[in-house]
Order: C-alpha cells, then structure tokens, then sequence
C-alpha cells in the first residue's frame, strides 16, 4: 500500500511561483504572464507599460519548511 504525500508536488510549487511572479510584475505596472510552452529557461515573459521592453524570466522555486520569506 503506497502513501500519498500531503505535501505539494514540485511541479504544483513551481507553477505557484511563476503565478506569484506574474502577480507581482502586474501589481507593479509591468504586463506579465506566465509561458505555457515547454522552452527552457522561460517562465514568464512581461514588458513595460509603453511596450518598448520585453524580458523573459525564469522563475526558481524552493520548498521551505517552516519558513515563509
């Protein structure tokens, strides 16, 4: 009998980063959204508020215990 993990899987704790990332570049003026093709090294692209810039950000998860940052 296997037991299941309470815990979230790696990928859930990734895609929660990406979503929080996105949360705060919108918040802060920024046009962000996260990437939803398989391309290395892109998790989300953004760009300024007049369009000019665009950046494609990776986003690195870690899994905590009990501390919250």
């Amino acid at each position: 009998m296997s037991v299941k993990s309470r815990g979230a899987s790696n990928q859930q704790v990734s895609r929660a980063g990406e979503y929080f990332v996105v949360a705060e570049l919108n918040k802060r003026g920024a046009f962000a959204v996260p990437f939803a093709g398989n391309m290395p090294k892109i998790d989300v692209i953004a760009c300024n508020s007049d369009e000019s810039r665009t950046v494609y950000i990776q986003v690195k998860t870690k899994r905590g215990w009990k501390t919250w940052q």
